[in-house]
C-alpha cells in the first residue's frame, strides 16, 4: 500500500511535547515497516501551525492524492494534520473522493462509519480549541507584559535595534527617521518621502525598498517618540478601534521629541485618513472623429517604405 507519510511541528509544539520531526519520522516509518506498506512520499511541515491547510508540504500532498500516487495517509497524530475541524471535514472528504484512507499510528480511527466519522470529528474540536485556548493565553500574556512596560517581542522597527531584549537606537537608521519626519513638516508627501529615501539607499529592517504607505506607518508609530503600542491591528493587519490600544509612555529612548510627533500627526490631518466625501473628476470630450495621419519615411535594402496610422475615437470619459 503507497503510503504518504505526513509530519508536522509548530514551535511551540516541539518545545512543549517534543513531537520534532526526526521523532515523528522515526515511530511513522517503523509503524510502516511493521504494516508491510510501501512509502510513497515522506511530507513535512517544520515550524508551521495547523491552523489552516496554507502549507506546502500539505498542498504537494493533496497534489500528489489528486494524481492518485498515494493509498494512505499516516500521521502521528490526527493534530499534525489538523486543528480545525472544519479543514478535518474538508480533508477527509478530499481523501474519499480519490479512495485514500487516513490512518494515525497513535490512535485508532474508522472513518467509513458514522460513529467514527463522529469519533474522530470530536477530536478535531478538542484540537481546535486547545489551539484557541493557547492563542487567548498568549494575548493575554502579551497584553500583561505592555501594561508593565515591557516590550511583547517581534522584530525591532526601523531606526532601533534590540540590544538584551530592550530597544536601542540605531544611529544610521534613526537619522533617515528623523528626516522623514522634518521633511514630511516641510510639506514632502509620503511618496516624495519613499523616492528620496529609496535614492538614498536607505533600506527597511528586511532590506525592501520604502513605499509611500510604509512612510506613512512610520510617521504615525508613537514608537519614534520613546512610546510602546500594542493591540493596534488584529491578526489580519487590521487597524483596531483606538481605545482598544495600549500605550505606555517613555518606555526607551525616543528618536524624535512628543512635540514633533503630536506636529506630524496634527498637519498630517485629511493626508493620513482617507477622505470621507469621495472625489468624483470627470473629463468630457465632445464626441467627434479625430483623423491623425502621419507619414514616415525610410529607406531599407534601397526599397522605400510608407507607413500611415489612423486613429479614430468617439470617447465620452467619467
Amino acid at each position: 500500500m503507497r503510503t504518504a507519510v505526513y509530519m508536522r511541528v509548530s514551535t511551540e509544539d516541539q518545545a512543549r511535547e517534543g513531537f520534532s520531526i526526526p521523532a515523528q519520522r522515526e515511530k511513522l516509518l517503523a509503524y510502516v515497516h511493521s504494516q508491510g506498506w510501501e512509502v510513497a512520499a515522506i511530507y513535512a511541515d517544520e515550524g508551521i501551525s495547523a491552523k489552516d491547510t496554507n502549507r506546502p508540504a500539505l498542498k504537494r500532498l493533496l497534489r500528489d492524492i489528486r494524481e492518485g500516487n498515494i493509498d494512505v495517509v499516516l500521521v502521528y497524530r490526527l493534530d499534525r494534520l489538523t486543528r480545525s475541524v472544519l479543514d478535518l471535514y474538508r480533508l477527509l472528504q478530499e481523501f474519499e473522493k480519490y479512495d485514500v484512507r487516513f490512518k494515525s499510528c497513535t490512535e485508532v480511527y474508522d472513518t467509513t462509519t458514522a460513529i467514527g466519522r463522529l469519533f474522530i470529528t470530536l477530536v478535531a474540536a478538542l484540537a481546535q480549541w486547545e489551539r484557541e485556548n493557547l492563542a487567548e493565553r498568549v494575548k493575554l500574556g502579551m497584553e500583561q507584559m505592555a501594561r508593565e512596560r515591557k516590550r511583547p517581542g517581534g522584530p525591532p522597527p526601523f531606526g532601533y535595534e534590540l540590544l538584551a531584549g530592550e530597544l536601542t537606537v540605531q544611529p544610521a537608521e534613526a537619522a533617515g527617521v528623523r528626516e522623514m519626519f522634518a521633511r514630511y513638516e516641510k510639506g514632502e508627501s509620503p511618496r516624495q518621502i519613499a523616492e528620496w529615501a529609496n535614492r538614498e539607499g536607505l533600506r527597511g529592517k528586511n532590506g525592501a525598498r520604502w513605499s509611500a504607505s510604509a512612510v506613512l506607518r512610520l510617521l504615525k508609530n508613537p514608537v519614534y517618540h520613546g512610546a510602546l503600542r500594542w493591540n493596534y491591528t488584529d491578526s489580519l493587519q487590521r487597524q483596531n478601534a483606538p481605545e482598544e490600544w495600549i500605550i505606555e509612555e517613555a518606555t526607551h529612548p525616543a528618536i524624535i521629541d512628543k512635540a514633533c510627533f503630536a506636529r506630524v500627526q496634527k498637519n498630517g490631518g485629511t493626508r493620513f485618513a482617507p477622505s470621507a466625501r469621495p472625489r468624483l473628476v470627470v473629463f468630457f470630450f465632445r464626441p467627434a472623429l479625430l483623423l491623425a495621419l502621419q507619414r514616415a519615411d525610410a529607406r531599407k535594402n534601397g526599397e522605400e517604405q510608407k507607413r500611415r496610422e489612423a486613429v479614430c475615437a468617439s470617447l465620452l470619459f467619467m
